[in-house]
């Protein structure tokens, strides 16, 4: 089974911050930053153990 997360924010700095606070909980990045619209968009995943 699968976490996933996707985070979005409208400012790049603060979208940025979120991105590594994922990555030190253990999510892993499967689509990289985008600029969509208005807001940057990336989605995690974590594998969570039954």
């Amino acid at each position: 089974m699968r976490a996933i997360s996707i985070v979005k924010h409208e400012d790049k700095v603060k979208f940025l911050q979120i991105c590594r606070n994922k990555e030190q909980e253990g999510f892993i990045c499967v689509k990289p930053m985008q600029h969509i619209h208005s807001w940057y968009e990336a989605v995690y995943v974590k594998k969570v153990v039954k």
